[in-house]
């Protein structure tokens, strides 16, 4: 579980990971909705750099 503001993220990925916050603006542009969803195109999906999660625990 994330549990963070999407602004904060996005701030964050401006600093450290640009490359990936361009992908997902890219993304984002062309994106296709409908039903309730919007679908991200195949091809920028799979353009978007891969990101690193690592486990906390704050127990």
């Amino acid at each position: 579980m994330f549990m963070f503001l999407a602004k904060c993220y996005l701030q964050e990925l401006e600093k450290f990971r640009p490359d990936i916050l361009e992908a997902c603006c890219r993304a984002m542009a062309n994106v296709k909705e409908g039903n309730d969803f919007i679908s991200i195109d195949k091809d920028d999906f799979i353009a978007c750099p891969a990101a690193v999660v690592v486990p906390l625990d704050a127990g």
